[in-house]
């Protein structure tokens, strides 16, 4: 991954600090009328400050790509492949849970030793609000995104990972 990107994801995490969640929609993916479950497809969340980013991984398979604004348009993905692929938008967090979270208190990157990128790649980030409940987004290799409230990876018993605070201002 590159330093841009990096620091990219840096920026919009930092830029979260503060603000409330007001939607989160899941984009999940369907092969020959079939959910993909092997990943829970992009998240977009929506911001008090009218601000949308989406989570996905990065052209490497492996880390984590923030990004601004709305789902990549795949129409043409579709056409391409005789509409073996679908993909359907759906709502992730109801209004009243992310009420319940309250504004964003704090945002850490996830760190994961690797033998590749120079030893260490964005693998994921984690948002803690106000109530005390965390929203934690994390890649697995081979393009595939998972998040969850209140729910760490499964590797972190297996692998080496930090997360790393994201200050006000870095």
């Amino acid at each position: 991954m590159t330093k841009k990107i990096y620091t990219r994801n840096l920026n919009h995490l930092q830029s979260l600090i503060g603000l409330k969640i007001e939607s989160a929609f899941q984009e999940q993916y369907f092969f020959e009328g079939k959910l993909d479950e092997e990943s829970l497809g992009t998240l977009k969340l929506e911001f008090s400050n009218g601000q949308e980013l989406t989570f996905d991984c990065n052209q490497n398979a492996k880390s984590l790509h923030i990004q601004l604004g709305e789902f990549i348009d795949k129409t043409n993905f579709k056409t391409d492949f005789d509409n073996q692929y679908e993909w359907k938008i759906k709502e992730y967090l109801s209004s009243k849970q992310l009420l319940e979270l309250g504004k964003i208190k704090k945002c850490f990157i996830e760190l994961l030793s690797t033998e590749y990128d120079n030893g260490l790649i964005q693998s994921g980030c984690k948002l803690e609000f106000e109530n005390g409940h965390y929203l934690q987004i994390w890649i697995i290799e081979s393009d595939n995104i998972f998040y969850g409230l209140n729910s760490k990876p499964p590797y972190y018993e297996n692998l080496k990972v930090e997360l790393k605070e994201i200050p006000i201002s870095f």
